[in-house]
């Protein structure tokens, strides 16, 4: 009986791990920005915003199935740069996360049809990239990053369609662009032992880590130079200014840590910092409909 609770338990676990919740939660937050972003006020009464809801949580769901077929397809890699993941470590099959990956992303697919035809026809086509980015994109340097940033991005535009305009929401899809670009090149620096064993050709395997650093760099720092954008040019509330700043911390931290000597120790860490400069940032430009403070 313990034997059957202890197989269970490191299943359910590992199901989690798979689909990695806190990125999920970061694109239902994307999301949920975007139509903020786009519709202010409306975006929290019920039932304006049953539709955002969908959209969010059908972007989530999308993503949760992208990163089941990511792992499924990395799980080779895995083994030498994260053997501690579920496929790798034994607690998820390949062919249990392939059913996770049609199930997840069957569900977000379904939640875009109930909200109209614009968000069927983006929820499929960010499944069907997403399996293309896995499969094929991700060992051609820098497309596979672009993808990915183009993708995070386009969750943002996805929650405000639902809800509102698009015009609007072009500096946050912007910022999520940009982050999540430079966070990719991280993560290929940190994956740059696996990927050379399994000659899968990332930026950091055919250029070198510190050329890969350099142009995470210029990502970082362009990205930095943009923040006050809104607030000088837009005329963004002073709240923007002040949740920027925020932002703009962790993002001077991302960028000391690419400084470091030890790119592939502190990539994780920059990585990290990323995350959070992402959603002090979305939270910033969240405010466009306000006018005091």
């Amino acid at each position: 009986m313990n034997t059957g609770i202890r197989r269970l338990t490191t299943m359910v676990g590992g199901l989690v791990r798979l689909v990695r919740p806190l990125n999920c939660l970061m694109i239902f937050v994307g999301s949920l920005a975007g139509g903020i972003i786009a519709a202010a006020g409306a975006a929290f009464r019920w039932p304006a915003n049953a539709d955002l809801l969908l959209a969010s949580l059908s972007a989530a769901l999308i993503g949760a199935a992208g990163n089941a077929i990511n792992d499924v397809f990395d799980r080779e890699i895995d083994r030498i740069n994260r053997p501690n993941r579920p496929i790798p470590s034994g607690a998820i099959s390949p062919a249990a996360a392939r059913v996770i990956w049609v199930i997840f992303g069957a569900c977000g697919i379904a939640l875009g049809a109930v909200i109209g035809v614009w968000h069927l026809t983006v929820a499929a086509a960010c499944v069907l990239a997403l399996y293309v980015y896995s499969r094929w994109l991700k060992s051609i340097a820098l497309v596979g990053n672009v993808v990915v940033g183009g993708l995070v991005a386009m969750s943002i535009l996805y929650g405000a369609m639902s809800i509102g305009g698009w015009r609007i929401v072009l500096p946050a899809m912007l910022f999520a662009f940009l982050t999540n670009l430079a966070r990719e090149l991280m993560k290929d620096v940190q994956d740059l032992a696996g990927d050379a064993a399994r000659a899968v050709r990332s930026f950091p395997v055919r250029a070198g880590p510190r050329t890969a650093g350099a142009l995470y760099m210029i990502v970082v720092g362009v990205t930095l130079a943009l923040t006050p954008i809104p607030f000088v040019a837009l005329e963004y509330s002073t709240l923007y200014l002040l949740l920027v700043l925020i932002a703009d911390g962790f993002l001077v931290a991302a960028l000391w840590a690419g400084l470091q000597s030890d790119l592939e120790g502190s990539a994780g860490r920059a990585s990290a910092m990323l995350k959070f400069a992402m959603f002090w940032g979305l939270g910033a430009l969240s405010t466009a409909g306000i006018d005091t403070l």
